[in-house]
């Protein structure tokens, strides 16, 4: 019964701790952040390297880098909250995160090292299946090795997901050797920290039918009122602004409506981008053009808002996670 009553007041805490003002302007500014150097690192990569694979590589590993930053920022908040601190507003969260940057930059370069060092064995073991009449008779014989490889490589990403959930939270607290600190944390507590992670993930699932259900409903009963004149003020957003609705939108699509092959990549979605599905309007009055940006507007602020919700909603359990299971790493008032 304890047990339950645990898990009952940790699933309530995420939601009243995730739905913080400070913490989803912060989760917005890093998306934002993230994707302005996706763009940029792709544009000069494609001017500079000309090796898209390396490009892409290089783009997923500084994404990383800003997420955990932002999510560093987002757990110092939620330290103090859970402590009993005086509050935390958001420059003192990015000053703390950047005290930290170093143990939030290297703590998950070596799981993302790691996982590309097996990867690179893996590519090594194929190339030499290349080889001309040798390697179809080599290549075979690694089948073993090339399954273990593999498996090692989804273990490894999966521990890279359990950091994201828990190592912001383990560098906030002060904790040396992240890392080994994330691994020791998992062999002592692996059965309990599997239900809390799906109670995170019910969480996410619930917030999102929600807001799926309250996003179709809005689209509905507009649509049905206004009629033509919605359609027309839909099409009267300015291109920039429809441009990054539809960026966003997949990515809403894979939380909110599940998974579809379309979906599938819905951060990627955000960071490269996908095609308009309004046609701009021409010949309209000035309202509708007036209409269309305010609406575009706030309604891109809006989908950025649901988008940032899964992101804090990660940090933040990871951190009641963490300080629930291992309480005395909580800090004191003094400290």
């Amino acid at each position: 019964m304890g047990e339950m009553e645990a898990g009952v007041k940790t699933f309530s805490r995420i939601f009243s701790l995730s739905l913080n003002a400070k913490k989803i302007a912060i989760q917005i500014l890093g998306i934002l952040c993230a994707v302005i150097v996706w763009h940029l690192i792709q544009w000069f990569g494609s001017h500079l390297l000309r090796l898209q694979w390396l490009v892409d590589i290089i783009d997923w590993i500084v994404t990383i880098f800003i997420l955990f930053f932002t999510w560093g920022a987002i757990a110092r908040i939620t330290v103090a909250e859970v402590a009993e601190l005086p509050p935390i507003d958001i420059a003192g969260a990015f000053r703390s995160a950047k005290k930290a940057v170093g143990s939030l930059v290297t703590a998950p370069l070596k799981i993302v090292l790691i996982i590309l060092i097996l990867m690179l064995l893996h590519v090594i073991v194929n190339l030499i299946g290349m080889i001309p009449y040798l390697g179809e008779i080599i290549w075979p014989f690694f089948a073993i090795p090339l399954f273990l490889l593999s498996a090692l490589i989804v273990v490894a990403k999966i521990i890279l997901a359990c950091g994201a959930l828990l190592l912001p939270t383990i560098i906030m607290v002060g904790k040396q050797s992240p890392v080994s600190e994330l691994n020791d944390f998992l062999r002592e507590n692996i059965l309990r920290f599997i239900g809390y992670l799906i109670a995170t993930i019910v969480v996410v699932a619930i917030i999102f039918l929600f807001l799926d259900s309250v996003a179709a409903t809005n689209d509905s009963l507009s649509s049905s009122v206004m009629g033509q004149k919605y359609t027309t003020i839909l099409s009267s957003v300015p291109n920039a602004l429809n441009a990054a609705i539809q960026r966003v939108s997949p990515a809403l699509k894979i939380f909110s409506r599940g998974y579809s092959p379309e979906t599938l990549y819905g951060l990627k979605a955000i960071l490269q981008g996908a095609p308009s599905s309004v046609a701009p309007a021409s010949g309209v009055r000035w309202t509708f053009s007036f209409a269309g940006f305010i609406w575009g507007l706030f309604t891109l602020l809006i989908y950025l808002g649901i988008l940032s919700l899964p992101f804090v909603i990660w940090c933040v359990s990871g951190t009641l996670i963490y300080l629930g299971l291992k309480p005395e790493a909580i800090p004191k008032p003094q400290e």
